[in-house]
């Protein structure tokens, strides 16, 4: 299925809705850990996060909704996926640092576990400068990566992507497809993306996946902020009885950390 999700879905995974109200920004503290959170209490830490706009995504077939994201007060997001059998569609959550966290060439990780409904979509995002640019076709001034989406997580897949030069007719993408890579075992998973001067590098479980040099893209060094989100597609497989009936499903968030380099083993 090469980059499927890239080529079916480009419209639905850049969720660019913004606000005119810009929040504080955190501070960039020294040091090389830069940002970091472990979803302690019971409430989102609204310095750091905000909840994606609700809307209908994906040909109608995911709503955002506040109502999914939420903190279980053990120490994990909970973004909820369930089955909305009246409007005929899934509900879930997605959070994202927008104008509150936004950085640039660093290393980005975050621990998570996923579940394997057919359909599901999970993923860990940034949206990295003017990724609507069209002027620049190499990348260079704004990008989507998909550190990692679940997409086919029924078939043990997943995947790495990156968008760039606009969601229109002059976009463009690459990926990476993984099969050999078990991320549904239960268990939480680590997922990082370096962005170095000349190069995109990603992880799971601190090995590495897949890279992106500036000889094959051009590298952007922007700045640009974080997204964790659920969602579903019907081209994967979401809304049949299979699919509607592993429904609700969450996907756990134990911890996102950004650094300026990438830590020591």
């Amino acid at each position: 299925m090469k980059f499927l999700s890239a080529i079916l879905a480009v419209l639905c995974t850049a969720g660019i809705l913004t606000s005119n109200k810009a929040p504080k920004k955190l501070p960039i503290p020294e040091g090389n850990l830069v940002f970091e959170d472990n979803f302690d209490g019971t409430s989102l830490d609204k310095t750091k996060w905000s909840r994606c706009p609700e809307y209908e995504r994906c040909e109608g077939y995911t709503y955002w909704s506040d109502d999914c994201s939420y903190l279980d007060g053990e120490g994990h997001l909970v973004l909820h996926a369930e089955w909305d059998s009246e409007k005929g569609r899934m509900n879930s959550g997605a959070v994202r640092t927008f104008r509150k966290f936004e950085f640039g060439l660093g290393y980005y990780e975050a621990s998570i576990k996923f579940d394997n409904p057919k359909g599901l979509w999970g993923a860990f995002w940034m949206m990295v400068g003017n990724v609507g640019d069209t002027s620049d076709p190499t990348g260079a001034k704004g990008i989507e990566i998909d550190i990692i989406e679940s997409i086919f997580a029924d078939e043990n897949k997943c995947q790495h992507a990156l968008h760039w030069n606009g969601y229109g007719d002059k976009h463009k993408s690459t990926g990476t497809d993984l099969t050999n890579v078990n991320i549904y075992d239960g268990s939480f998973h680590t997922f990082g993306l370096e962005r170095t001067e000349d190069a995109y590098i990603f992880y799971i479980d601190n090995a590495e996946t897949a890279r992106y040099t500036s000889e094959e893209i051009g590298i952007c060094k922007l700045d640009g902020y974080m997204k964790l989100s659920v969602e579903c597609a019907q081209w994967a497989g979401a809304g049949t009885p299979e699919a509607i009936n592993a429904l609700p499903s969450d996907m756990l968030v134990d911890y996102v950390r950004v650094y300026r380099e990438k830590p020591q083993s």
